[in-house]
């Protein structure tokens, strides 16, 4: 007779060899579900996966299933097609998905299931985002879970699941199901600004620009992101309020570190200098050509039909988007002084993390040290400065606030 608390032990220490060795005496003495169970677990803790599937099929023949011989299948299912970075054939990897969704109800297999098929799905060339959103709707439940999060992960299951599905819903084109299911998400985190980036995005997108502009102006008081003031000097282009585009055109490209992030932006600008300078246009234009051309990436027939209109002048062409990059940014940095020119006031008030200017024109204007430059700053002190909108989120309103502070 095989001493079954002993091998239960052995397989909490995770000596799995020892162990399967004594289930496999005690399955062959009589078959049962438990001792099955044991031994997937044990070929699982092994890394023999296969054997663990095969041995499933020949446990149902033998005795009767039990809701703990489906898991160990369910958690083999997974280990062999589900979690592995490299998924088998996208047949094989969607039916053995399906198995593990029809085995368990135990929403954690389920979650991580339907988060790597959604996953799977959403990289391919043409994303099926009915198929994505109907995998999220399949784990519902997850919208009622506790929100605590492992410190190894970067976002909880339930936020995941908002993001993931708020996305589907967006590219479907339910615009405001998204923007409903934005407004939960954000209820429950408060700091996880994305969520209201989309819901700005979805209310542009049905054609709601007024929504859209004042919570992309809400946002960046809030988040102060290049990619929202890309996004918004994009909407203010579209409505033809061409000098506060190129404001938040240029901030963003001086914002944003990653060139291939924001080369999209100097498009934007070249369009929007077509309109108020155009001598300039083809600078920021030609510049976002060669960045495309020099990796491969195709070019736009809009990129190409204003560049036709807007060629490079004689003696200024340049052997690689290298050449021009310095140039470019220095003229950003040229149009973002000359439409938000500094202003001077005092130090009237000063906290650990934050202050208060008072300005030459007698307002009162609120400032975050970290927009600082130098560190000597004190209450009485002169500074100069510029003034960008916000957000009060007490008073919630609108209100304004110095940056790029620096003593006079």
């Amino acid at each position: 007779m095989v001493d079954l608390r002993a091998a239960q032990q052995l397989r909490r220490d995770r000596e799995y060899d020892e162990a399967l060795v004594m289930y496999r005496e005690a399955w062959d003495e009589k078959p049962d579900a438990g001792i099955a169970a044991s031994i997937i677990n044990c070929l699982r803790g092994l890394g023999r996966l296969a054997e663990a599937e095969e041995f499933y099929q020949q446990a149902i023949e033998a005795c009767t299933v039990t809701p703990w011989l489906k898991t160990e299948h369910v958690w083999t299912l997974y280990a062999k097609y589900i979690k592995p970075i490299e998924v088998p054939t996208k047949d094989l990897f969607l039916q053995k998905a399906e198995e593990v969704m029809a085995l368990t109800q135990d929403l954690l297999p389920r979650k991580l299931t339907a988060f790597k098929v959604t996953d799977v799905l959403a990289r391919e060339p043409s994303p099926d985002w009915e198929a994505v959103r109907s995998w999220l709707e399949r784990i519902q439940d997850v919208e009622v879970e506790r929100t605590t999060i492992d410190p190894g992960k970067k976002l909880s299951d339930k936020r995941k699941w908002y993001f993931k599905y708020t996305k589907a819903l967006a590219k479907l084109g339910e615009y405001e199901l998204s923007r409903e299911y934005c407004r939960k998400a954000r209820n429950i985190f408060k700091t996880a600004h994305f969520f209201s980036h989309r819901a700005a995005k979805c209310a542009r997108a049905r054609g709601d620009l007024a929504t859209a502009r004042e919570e992309y102006e809400a946002l960046i008081g809030v988040h102060d992101e290049w990619y929202v003031h890309a996004d918004l000097a994009e909407l203010l282009f579209t409505l033809g309020q061409y000098a506060p585009a190129e404001q938040h055109a240029v901030t963003a490209i001086l914002a944003c570190r990653n060139m291939q992030l924001k080369v999209r932006a100097f498009f934007l600008w070249a369009q929007i200098l077509a309109h108020t300078d155009p001598p300039l246009a083809w600078l920021p234009l030609h510049f976002h050509i060669l960045f495309r051309q020099e990796r491969g990436w195709p070019i736009g027939d809009e990129v190409l039909a204003l560049a036709k209109e807007h060629p490079v002048p004689s003696g200024e062409q340049a052997s690689g988007a290298a050449e021009l990059e310095e140039r470019v940014e220095a003229l950003a940095r040229q149009r973002n002084a000359a439409e938000d020119p500094k202003k001077r006031g005092f130090i009237k008030n000063l906290q650990e993390k934050f202050g208060f200017i008072h300005a030459e024109d007698g307002t009162d204007i609120f400032f975050s040290r970290g927009s600082c430059r130098g560190a000597n700053l004190h209450p009485g002190g002169a500074v100069t400065f510029r003034v960008k909108r916000a957000y009060d989120r007490r008073k919630k309103r609108e209100s304004l606030e110095a940056y790029d502070v620096e003593i006079a």
